[in-house]
């Protein structure tokens, strides 16, 4: 109950204010496909930091148990609240950056009027028309879109399933397509959504 009274409380708040979907959609506009970003990096450094600490607090609670007898007490305490602190905030600082880490709202989306990159609560919206280029480069990973009058649009890091280099092609193509007019909104089977108006989805 709580968890489904959370995930109602979010949709209807993200409704509230705009979400990549709905955000200023004029009459007619439809999304074509929207991208999330890999979060295999963020993972594994909330993952090692957190086994990092935890081993460290392990090894020196072993140290305390094994040979404490032999050292001076104030040091005996002090290690075992080093080692106590390193078994607790491994896994803590671990859920916690995990939990911090998939509450994110960032996505990339192609919708027939331009292209939006939402990241928590900004939206940066990129019409077709006024993009300049759009680069995208695997190693390091980054994308990156040129505008004609503000600062370009970079987005370092990985998307799941498809390489920057790829994504870059693939939304110049839909520019391309775009401004010759001819982006058809695609069926509702295709897990797409046909924008009516602001908020309306078909």
């Amino acid at each position: 109950m709580l968890w489904g009274g959370a995930l109602k409380a979010r949709s209807e708040g993200m409704q509230e204010q705009g979400d990549f979907f709905t955000a200023e959609s004029p009459e007619g506009t439809f999304v074509l496909e929207w991208h999330r970003p890999h979060p295999g990096r963020d993972l594994w450094r909330i993952y090692g930091v957190g086994v990092s600490l935890w081993l460290v607090g392990v090894l020196v609670l072993g140290v305390v148990f094994a040979w404490g007898y032999r050292l001076e007490p104030i040091l005996r305490l002090f290690l075992g609240g080093v080692g106590g602190l390193g078994v607790v905030c491994g896994p803590l600082y671990t859920v916690l950056g995990f939990q911090s880490l998939f509450q994110e709202d960032v996505c990339l989306v192609l919708r027939s009027d331009g292209l939006i990159y939402m990241h928590n609560q900004e939206t940066t919206f990129v019409s077709w028309d006024a993009m300049v280029r759009v680069v995208g480069e695997d190693a390091p990973p980054l994308f990156c879109v040129e505008r004609e009058e503000e600062a370009a649009l970079r987005i370092a890091g990985a998307f799941l399933g498809i390489l920057p280099s790829v994504l870059a092609k693939r939304v110049w193509d839909v520019r391309r397509r775009a401004l010759m007019g001819l982006l058809r909104p695609p069926r509702k089977t295709e897990g797409t959504y046909l924008l009516r108006s602001k908020g309306d989805q078909v």
